[in-house]
Order: structure tokens, then C-alpha cells, then sequence
């Protein structure tokens, strides 16, 4: 009865907080806002459209809210409140810079939306109505809003009547408003609720330690999100190659033929395109991206998703299987990996779900491997196959990974009793019949038609030759190739490529956390407390090994050497033999083989060396992040230079 009495009682309480949180919203409302300019033309490069919008009376440098302009539209969004007759749009910024062509431009449409409703929507003279222009703006003509840029800080100020215009907030806004911005409260209060009750009962120590991985998954994909949300294409690594490839499947849903002349601005200078890929990431990027309007959301949001569930797979196992948070936060270039447009990052994904699977006690796999066949296990092993021919599809930098998981399920046929393993090894080669299986179909579905049987790669050469800049391609003489080209074959040793060439010190530093096109790093004394504290983990994780006197211990340590080494040595090949390119996203993999040690050696959470040694290169991280990478990949004065 008493229980009864309870529950009702907190109906009745979580009802009355309901009905006051929209009382509240109707007279201050949360309000996502969306300003969107557009031009008659793109304007020349990549330019930058600065609204400045907050709370106070004058404008500050919190106000400032940019966007870069594509395709000719600028979409500037962000959080307010709104409250009363205020007006929080003090300025607009059309161009942030000095836009120094010498040609008008003409913004044909600015318009207002809050939650998702225009409530403001200004086309040629009206602008000119509602908004004044400072002395670095030159209006053009008599009609529409035609401007030169005459100086480098062109302001468009709006007028009163634009801001009592803009302060009109429809009642199916404040309704809106009340309903998501309770929605987040709900959710922020359930996950504050779950972390409780998932430390309840640790010691401090302990408690402590699930503070700072939780902190940190958390702020990793604020930050992750944020930063893929706003940084401008240009900085990133071969970003405008990848989006090519994404602008196809807008339209389309099966790959082209690499011959094909649609796809030919596809090709970069290096004569290869991403239509060459076997990775779905082009696809289900343009197939999900294709519900959203922002041209930098639409290509992005598959990316940022993906690390969402990582993190939140790993949160849900920060307690009993903490090892999985070491592969998202033992270095910041994951994040940054995710902040952007690249199949890298599917690749990535589909690795940590594949590794996973070998780590978690009750996962698919392990159900697989270690319960009495049945024919229901049909359907797993071709949901595995299914899973595990994403990194086959993948770049060769990813098939180490798969080339790892065999040598740990080999290491386990070793290990099992001699009456169970024939069934465990008919179990491996179904999994494996189903892998190969499936990228059989898929080849004879999507590249037979195109190419034969054998004929793909050939027709990958001719398209390089026929494609690519002289300076780049194989038929030109090595020395009078491009610079970074073909070091072996211009006569630079092996030895020289590693010493002479600050090789191994770029691949570390990329892979510890350097951003942008690898132009933004941090200072030395970050890359040496992250190697101390790499080689630590390290350390430890030999020596525990030496104490448990374990001979699979020792195997698996050196299955993972093995990868690593493999890892290190195709990224050495790829720099001597075709391209110069020590770059640490190549490296990233090896987060996988140190966390699966790292599981092994305390898959229950009690060694507070390690766990204090991750939570050091969390925190290490994060710092790295949120004063290099975000200052420079998404403000305006990291974009202009």
C-alpha cells in the first residue's frame, strides 16, 4: 500500500515539475536559433560569417557565433534564451576577413529560425530596411543588398525594427522550447543518476577514477561533436577528396566505375579517388547525411554519431570492462579523427566493435566460442562475418587488426582443452567461411559488372597514369618526381628515411595529438610526458606479466608486438617505397592491441597503476585538445591563418 502511495506521489510530483518548467519557458525560453545567409554567389575561397548574439547589452567576444560560407550560404546556429522584447543579434559579420577580389556581392536572403520555426525572413530591400552597414561595407546600387568590402571588419548592424522583428516569439516556440530543453534536463538527470548508482559502493580511489574516464568520455564527444560541427573543410587532411565521394552517393546507390567521366573531378593529384574504396563509409554517409540542410552536418553527423555510441559503449562498461575506454582516450587524434569527413573513422569504429566482441566476457563472439553449437548460432556467425569484413573493406592500415583478433582466437584454440577444440575450430572457419563469403558477394554484386574478376586493379593503375600530375606518376622519372615521392627509388637508404628525416619523431607527435593538415601541435613538453607515460603502461604491463609467469600472457604480448610491428612497418614501406606521409592516423590501430593487454592483465579493475597511468593521458589529453586543436580548427583567428 505504502509503495503504491509512493509511486503515485512521485507522479504527481514529476507532474507538478512539468507543468512549472512550462510555465517558466513561456516567459524565459530556451531557443536554438538559426541564422542563415545567402549569397547570390559563393563568395571566392573559403570565407568566414560572424553573428555576434548574447545576452548582454553590447557585444563581447563570448558573442560570437561563425560559420565559413558554403555553397553560398552561411548557417550560424546557437543557443538562447528568450525573454521579454530582448533582442540578443547585436551584428552580423558577412565576411571576416578582408575580402580583397575587388567584386560586389549580393546576400539575396537572410532568414531567423528558433526551434526549428522561421519566424524572420528578409529578401532584398527589406534588408536594406532593417539592417545599416559600417564604414568598411559599401552598398552597391538601389536595390537588393549589393555591397563592397572595403576594410577588413564589415559589419551589418541591425536596426530596432529588426531587433523587435527578431524578438517576436511564437507561442509554438516557447512550446518547443519547454518540451526539448526539458527533454535534455530529464536525460542529463538520468545519467547523473545511473553514475551514482554505478560508483555506489567504491572507494574513494575508485570513485575517482570513474570521475575522470567518465569526465572524460564525456568531454571528449562535446568536444568531438563541436569540433565537427564547426570547422571549416580546408584544414583537414584530403577532406574535399572524401566529399567528392559523398556528393555521389546524394544521388546514387551503387559505386561507379572508376572510368566513368561523371567522377573524374573526383581525382586527386595523386591519380587515385575514393570510388576505388570497398568501405560503405561514402554511402551511409550521404544515404543518413541527406536529412539535414547545413552542408557541414550533412557530411559530418555519420562521423560524430559513431563516436557517440564508442563512447557511450565504453561508458557502459566503464565499471566492469574499463580497458575499452583506453582506445578512446589514450590519444586526442581519435577525437580529432571523428571531427571530420574521413573513411578512416568508420574504419576505426568498426575495428573497436570487432575488438569488443574479442574483449567482452558475454559478447556475441564469446557466446559463439563458448556455448554448445545450435543452429541459431548460424545467424551470429554471419552477424560476425558481417561485422568483421568491415575492416577488410577498410585501408590496408586497418587489416593489421583483423590480423591481430586471429592470432588472439589462435592463441585460444592453444589454450582450450584438446576434446573442445576441433568444435572451436569449425567455429573460426564458419565465422571465416561467412567473412569471405560476404565480401564475395559484395565484389561480384558491385565491382564484376565493372572490372572481371581480376581486371580492378589494373584499371586502378591506368586510371593513376591517366589522372594523376606528371610529377606523380609512376611512368615519370623518380628524380623528377614530386618531393615526397619515391624515396627508395631516388636513392635515399632506409636508414637515412628514419634518422635524416625526423620520421619517427612526426609519426609520434601525430599520432600523440597534432591537428588540422598536421599544422597544429602542442608544445615538446607534451610529447614527452605523453611518451613517459605511454612507455609506462608499457613497463607495467611487462612486468605484470612477469610476475603471473604465464606462458599465454607472454603469446598474446607477443601477438600484439607483432601487430604493432606490422603496423610500423607499412607505414615505413608506404613512406620509402611510394609516399612520404609519417602520419600517426596510419598508427592508430595500436590503441586496440595495448588496450586488449591491457584487459587482460586487469580485466576486473584493481591495478590503480594502470588505471592511474590511463586517467594521466586522459587528462593529458583533453588539455591538448582544448587549447591547440579547438582554438585553431574552430575559431575565426585559427581559420584565417
Amino acid at each position: 500500500m505504502n509503495l503504491n502511495k509512493l509511486k503515485q506521489n512521485k507522479k504527481k510530483l514529476f507532474a507538478a515539475a512539468a507543468v512549472l518548467w512550462l510555465l517558466v519557458c513561456m516567459f524565459v525560453t530556451p531557443v536554438f536559433t538559426t541564422v542563415t545567409l545567402t549569397f547570390e554567389n559563393d563568395p571566392h575561397g573559403e570565407v568566414v560569417t560572424t553573428v555576434f548574439a548574447g545576452p548582454g547589452e553590447n557585444v563581447s567576444g563570448r558573442d560570437d557565433h561563425h560559420r565559413v560560407v558554403v555553397n553560398g550560404v552561411a548557417r550560424i546556429f546557437f543557443g538562447d534564451l528568450q525573454y521579454g522584447s530582448h533582442c540578443s543579434l547585436k551584428r552580423i559579420d558577412p565576411l571576416d576577413q578582408h575580402y580583397s577580389t575587388g567584386e560586389p556581392l549580393t546576400i539575396t536572403g537572410l532568414t531567423v529560425s528558433k526551434n526549428g520555426i522561421q519566424t524572420v525572413d528578409l529578401t532584398g530591400d527589406k534588408l536594406r530596411t532593417y539592417f545599416t552597414v559600417n564604414s568598411d561595407l559599401d552598398l552597391v546600387g538601389e536595390d537588393g543588398f549589393t555591397f563592397l568590402v572595403t576594410g577588413e571588419d564589415s559589419q551589418m548592424l541591425p536596426t530596432e525594427a529588426f531587433q523587435t522583428l527578431c524578438a517576436q516569439t511564437p507561442f509554438v516556440v516557447r512550446l518547443l522550447g519547454a518540451f526539448g530543453s526539458g527533454i535534455l534536463l530529464v536525460l542529463a538527470i538520468l545519467l547523473v543518476r545511473w553514475f551514482t548508482r554505478t560508483i555506489a559502493g567504491q572507494g574513494l580511489f575508485s570513485k575517482l577514477i570513474f570521475c575522470v574516464l567518465f569526465g572524460g568520455l564525456f568531454a571528449a564527444t562535446l568536444m568531438t561533436i563541436f569540433t565537427g560541427f564547426w570547422n571549416p573543410f580546408y584544414l583537414n587532411p584530403d577532406e574535399y577528396h572524401t566529399l567528392s565521394a559523398v556528393n555521389y552517393y546524394f544521388s546514387h546507390f551503387m559505386p561507379p566505375d572508376m572510368r566513368d567521366p561523371a567522377i573524374i573531378d573526383s581525382y586527386a593529384i595523386y591519380g587515385t579517388t575514393r570510388h576505388s574504396e570497398w568501405t560503405l563509409f561514402y554511402f551511409l554517409t550521404a544515404k543518413i547525411g541527406q536529412f539535414f540542410a547545413d552542408p557541414i552536418i550533412r557530411v559530418r553527423f555519420f562521423t560524430t554519431v559513431t563516436f557517440c555510441i564508442m563512447a557511450g559503449i565504453a561508458l557502459k562498461n566503464v565499471k566492469k570492462n574499463w580497458a575499452l575506454s583506453a582506445m578512446l582516450l589514450l590519444t586526442p587524434q581519435v577525437w580529432y579523427l571523428f571531427s571530420y569527413c574521413t573513411s578512416d573513422s568508420l574504419d576505426f569504429f568498426m575495428s573497436f566493435l570487432c575488438m569488443y566482441e574479442v574483449m567482452k566476457k558475454d559478447s556475441m563472439l564469446n557466446r559463439v566460442l563458448d556455448e554448445p553449437f545450435c543452429k541459431k548460432q548460424l545467424l551470429y556467425m554471419a552477424l560476425l562475418g558481417l561485422l568483421f569484413v568491415q575492416p577488410l573493406w577498410g585501408k590496408p592500415t586497418f587489416y593489421v587488426v583483423l590480423i591481430f583478433i586471429f592470432l588472439v582466437l589462435l592463441i585460444r584454440l592453444f589454450y582450450t582443452p584438446k576434446e573442445k577444440r576441433m568444435t572451436l575450430l569449425w567455429k573460426y572457419l564458419g565465422i571465416v567461411g561467412f567473412t569471405l563469403g560476404i565480401f564475395t558477394i559484395r565484389y561480384m554484386i558491385t565491382d564484376f559488372p565493372y572490372y572481371g574478376l581480376f581486371g580492378k586493379y589494373q584499371v586502378y593503375m591506368d586510371m593513376m597514369e591517366q589522372t594523376a600530375l606528371p610529377e606523380y606518376k609512376l611512368s615519370t622519372p623518380a628524380l623528377e618526381r614530386a618531393y615526397s615521392m619515391s624515396f627508395m627509388e631516388k636513392g635515399i637508404t632506409l636508414e637515412q628515411l628514419l634518422i635524416g628525416f625526423d620520421f619517427n619523431k612526426n609519426l609520434f607527435r601525430t599520432f600523440a595529438g597534432f591537428f588540422g593538415s598536421y599544422a597544429f601541435g602542442a608544445r615538446d613538453w607534451y610529447y614527452t610526458v605523453m611518451a613517459i607515460l605511454y612507455l609506462a603502461i608499457i613497463g607495467y604491463l611487462l612486468a605484470q606479466a612477469y610476475r603471473k609467469k604465464d606462458s599465454r600472457t607472454w603469446w598474446e604480448i607477443g601477438a600484439a608486438a607483432l601487430s604493432m610491428f606490422i603496423q610500423y612497418a607499412l607505414i615505413v614501406y608506404n613512406a620509402w617505397v611510394v609516399d612520404f606521409q609519417p602520419q600517426g592516423r596510419y598508427l592508430l590501430p595500436i590503441v586496440f592491441y595495448a588496450a586488449y593487454l591491457i584487459h587482460r592483465t586487469d580485466c576486473e579493475g584493481k591495478s590503480k597503476v594502470l588505471r592511474i597511468l590511463l586517467c594521466l593521458t586522459c587528462l593529458l589529453s583533453l588539455y591538448s585538445f582544448y587549447t591547440v586543436g579547438i582554438p585553431n580548427l574552430v575559431s575565426v583567428h585559427g581559420i584565417q591563418a
